[in-house]
């Protein structure tokens, strides 16, 4: 990894092809391995708005989820979360209280899943990922992953096996942990029984993409 580090000698631009060419290698080998072994279920780059998720709010939370053309991970525009309210004075603040949904999703049996979403924060913070029933809003086998957000644009993801049946699901992005400002852009949830899905490349890259 000698090519991606940089001293003070070392010129900008180098460093960029440095990554670029380090970037290119990872692709190359994570494509081989995957060609042919991943679908895409739900791909979302906010360009056009929320394109089909809801921001869902409960036990008195205020919130808005708004485009935000400032400094997104790609392309034009993110999408921003401002929490004014966790909860009503006389409720529980869950995390849950305030999250993004997708539904449904339909789940093939047994097979394997990666939910992905590049995230930022104003400050460190947490956010969840979570995959839930429609019919019962419990978590689908143990798709729940709580992550920390910073101000640097990073890709963040897991991996999960379906249940053996047919499953209509929900894809939660949840951001009620506390009201520190949060961005996401770029979800993908898909299908994969690739061991590479790509996502080393993935962070490499967002790290490329800030020193341009």
């Amino acid at each position: 990894m000698d090519a991606l580090r940089q001293d003070r000698s070392t010129p900008a631009s180098l460093v960029v092809a440095r990554r670029r060419r380090a970037l290119i290698f990872l692709v190359s080998v994570c494509v081989a391995a995957t060609a042919a072994s991943v679908w895409a279920a739900v791909v979302t780059d906010f360009e056009a708005g929320l394109q089909g998720w809801q921001l869902q709010l409960n036990r008195g939370a205020q919130a808005v989820v708004e485009p935000d053309g400032a400094n997104p991970a790609h392309g034009k525009q993110s999408v921003r979360f401002d929490i004014g309210r966790l909860c009503a004075p006389d409720n529980q603040a869950l995390p849950t209280n305030v999250h993004l949904r997708y539904e449904p999703v339909t789940l093939k049996p047994s097979v394997r899943y990666v939910f992905r979403v590049w995230v930022r924060a104003e400050k460190r913070r947490q956010f969840s990922l979570r995959v839930s029933r429609v019919a019962d809003a419990t978590t689908v086998a143990d798709a729940y992953r709580t992550f920390n957000a910073e101000p640097t644009w990073r890709a963040f993801w897991f991996a999960f096996t379906a249940p053996p049946e047919q499953t209509e699901a929900r894809l939660q992005i949840v951001a009620g942990h506390n009201q520190i400002p949060l961005w996401i852009d770029d979800v993908v949830f898909e299908e994969t029984d690739a061991p590479c899905p790509l996502y080393p490349a993935d962070l490499l890259w967002g790290e490329l993409a800030k020193t341009q």
